[in-house]
């Protein structure tokens, strides 16, 4: 009898904990997680190497001399890391003046291909589809708005 009633008391608790476990996250708690996240990031200071390097020496009680050398790294790894960011920023500007220059490219080509009355009327329906497409995403972002509003009157 005693096994019995440990037995029950053990799946009260586990179901318990699973229950518990399950319980639905407060309303708008993921906007203000994303709030909180953009904040800290806004707060946060940039650290210089000798700041790095001085957490570093404190919390592995380092020398001076190592100290020094992880300065030495540290700025070489920043000018590194600022090299590299202005390489991708080149690559992206070539990428989307090559895309631009593709565009152009296909629209002569299809304009060749309809004439200029046909292709007039092509560019007048792709204009309606993404006004279209525009306002669908105005109203999505209008009613999920309202939405919020809704459940923060609640």
């Amino acid at each position: 009898m005693k096994k019995y009633g440990i037995t029950i008391v053990a799946m009260i608790f586990a179901l318990s904990t699973v229950m518990m476990a399950q319980q639905p996250q407060r309303p708008n708690q993921k906007a203000r997680q994303g709030e909180r996240k953009e904040m800290r990031q806004e707060n946060k200071e940039k650290l210089t190497p000798q700041k790095r390097a001085g957490y570093m020496a404190v919390d592995l009680e380092l020398t001076d001399a190592q100290r020094k050398k992880l300065e030495v790294f540290f700025e070489k790894q920043d000018k590194q890391r600022e090299e590299h960011r202005a390489e991708m920023a080149k690559l992206r500007e070539e990428q989307l003046k090559k895309a631009e220059d593709m565009r152009k490219a296909n629209q002569a080509e299809l304009e060749k291909i309809l004439g200029p009355e046909k292709f007039a009327q092509h560019k007048a329906q792709v204009a309606d589809r993404q006004a279209k497409i525009a306002e669908r995403k105005g109203n999505n972002a209008k009613h999920r708005a309202g939405m919020m509003q809704k459940r923060n009157q609640k």
